[in-house]
């Protein structure tokens, strides 16, 4: 009974991340597919798309609990979200770098053509309006959790709905 208790807890704590996650990243996926030419090896498929946005909302709801994230905690509020940002920007710039990396490489299987074609994909207009869009995405998600946190969720609840 404890364990149905906590499982309802912990999705409920996350569900709203999962699915702004869900939304934000097809979004991204499909402009980012509009964008490249149909023999370029995509980023990501639709499956990672999808266990990334569950991943993240899980992941994202855990980091919050750590102190490091909490350190402006009692400061104004543009200095917990600016924090937060920073090392939501440095963890995602090297995640997807990782990522292409090891897609090239897993199909090349030599590490200086895998090197040279990562090279040329960071260097690409593609890739930066991918960073940008998922640079946004995290701004806009960290500035409404700390809107939330500061304000409350019932709060929140009735500036939406009313």
């Amino acid at each position: 009974m404890q364990i149905g208790c906590w499982i309802k807890k912990e999705v409920l704590l996350a569900y709203p991340a999962i699915i702004y996650f869900l939304i934000a990243f097809n979004l991204i996926h499909f402009t980012t597919a509009l964008a490249r030419d149909q023999n370029q090896i995509p980023y990501f498929n639709f499956l990672e798309i999808n266990l990334g946005a569950l991943l993240m909302g899980k992941i994202l709801i855990i980091a919050n609990t750590f102190s490091m994230m909490k350190i402006f905690y009692n400061k104004p509020l543009i200095y917990n979200i600016l924090w937060k940002f920073f090392i939501y920007v440095i963890f995602i710039f090297s995640t997807i770098t990782l990522d292409i990396f090891f897609h090239f490489f897993s199909k090349l299987k030599n590490m200086n053509e895998t090197l040279q074609f990562l090279s040329i994909e960071i260097t690409s207009p593609v890739f930066w309006s991918l960073m940008l869009w998922i640079i946004l995405v995290f701004l806009i998600f960290v500035i409404f959790t700390e809107f939330t946190r500061v304000i409350g969720k019932l709060a929140i609840k009735k500036i939406l709905f009313g």
